[in-house]
């Protein structure tokens, strides 16, 4: 081989291995770039995880705090018998006008029996009441008593 041909064969390694050389730096740069993706691909990735790990977390403390359906079922049925129970009790109670009516009702009958006692009228004799008169007079008395007591009693409100 002649010098040309020696030079030209060396001319044409050293421009080989500039060659070699920049695919060597440009892959290695390349390398690098993915590397970093992978590592911010894989920040996200955790990052997405642990925010989905903390949202089970609360989905489970309020499913713990919420009623199944049975306790619900359950605690309605009970609210349900408690209201039937309440409206038969009411159906009981006096209204108001029953409660007015028989509340007039009953003094009217006090001031006749208050006037009767006052006028003398039943069992007196000689202007002098006898003692069953009076034991019965009060029994009377106390019979209206009691009947106003107990329809006080029975007035819601």
């Amino acid at each position: 081989m002649t010098d040309i041909e020696h030079q030209e064969v060396a001319g044409i390694e050293r421009e080989l291995d500039q060659r070699f050389e920049a695919l060597r730096v440009d892959l290695e740069h390349q390398f690098d770039a993915a590397q970093r993706a992978v590592s911010a691909a894989m920040a996200a990735t955790n990052e997405r995880l642990a925010g989905m790990n903390e949202f089970r977390d609360a989905l489970k403390d309020s499913q713990a705090k919420n009623v199944s359906r049975d306790e619900y079922t359950s605690g309605l049925s009970g609210l349900h018998a408690q209201i039937t129970t309440l409206g038969e009790q009411q159906r009981s109670f006096l209204t108001r006008a029953e409660y007015a009516a028989g509340h007039s009702s009953l003094a009217e009958k006090i001031t006749e029996l208050s006037d009767r006692l006052t006028k003398s009228e039943g069992a007196l004799a000689g202007g002098v009441m006898t003692r069953s008169s009076l034991y019965a007079s009060l029994a009377g008395l106390g019979i209206v008593i009691g009947i106003i007591v107990a329809l006080i009693k029975l007035v819601p409100g």
